[in-house]
């Protein structure tokens, strides 16, 4: 059995994952309110998004996870 086909792509992921996050050095830059703001916006947007969709899609969900007698 060779080594290719014991490692998933859930595991190569993961290990991909820890590299980038162990082996990073410090960037030691700075972060203006500008910058701030924009990655703010970024996550009310996500957020807002993600609420829409899910109104959206409401009925559709909750057929999903409810029982048919």
């Amino acid at each position: 059995m060779n080594m290719k086909s014991m490692i998933s792509n859930k595991d190569r992921f993961i290990l991909v994952v820890l590299f980038c996050l162990f082996l990073t050095q410090p960037a030691y830059a700075y972060l203006d309110a500008g910058t701030v703001t924009i990655v703010l916006q970024a996550v009310v947007g996500a957020i807002v998004g993600l609420l829409v969709a899910i109104k959206l899609y409401w009925h559709k969900l909750k057929n999903l996870f409810t029982k048919k007698g």
